[in-house]
């Protein structure tokens, strides 16, 4: 957001600055909608990407690997 590059610091130390940047301190945030899951279809997603990252061992060894790595190496 460029509203919190206009912090109160900022503006103690450049006093001089046009009323247009001003008023980007009055701004509003536009809201955020995140979907909404459950917990079965988190399962059902996971599942099916855990599936297909299994699928790899025989026609991808070297992406295979990544996929093994990830959850246990971080």
């Amino acid at each position: 957001m460029v509203k919190t590059l206009f912090s109160a610091r900022m503006l103690e130390c450049y006093g001089n600055l046009p009323e247009g940047i001003l008023l980007f301190k009055k701004v509003r945030p536009l809201p955020v909608r995140h979907p909404q899951y459950s917990v079965t279809d988190k399962k059902e997603a996971m599942a099916r990407i855990i599936a297909e990252c299994e699928a790899l061992k025989d026609d991808d060894p070297d992406a295979y690997l990544a996929y093994w790595l990830m959850p246990h190496c971080g």
